[in-house]
């Protein structure tokens, strides 16, 4: 879902905007393959509804979203599997 800028004022759109972001970011947290785009992508959906919330998140809100973007942007996150199965951080986008 991509209705970002009418989120605020509707309360029912902000709960369906939310558990899908809680579903993608579990998939994302827990999948050995996910493409270091797909988690830069997850970290700025993130920002952008912490944007949009302001002030009138929770605080049990704010704080879900704030730990859940740094989990998120740890370096754990940005990791990949060798085919060894072996796990290493995946490269910047600058490298």
């Amino acid at each position: 879902m991509n209705a970002a800028s009418t989120i605020a004022p509707d309360p029912h759109l902000l709960a369906e905007e939310v558990r899908d972001l809680a579903t993608r970011a579990y998939e994302t947290l827990h999948d050995p393959l996910t493409d270091p785009q797909e988690t830069r992508e997850l970290s700025e959906r993130i920002s952008h509804l912490q944007g949009l919330m302001g002030s009138m998140a929770s605080n049990d809100l704010s704080l879900w979203l704030e730990n859940l973007r740094r989990r998120v942007d740890a370096p754990a996150s940005h990791a990949v599997t060798t085919g060894s199965g072996i796990r290493r951080l995946a490269p910047s986008p600058s490298e």
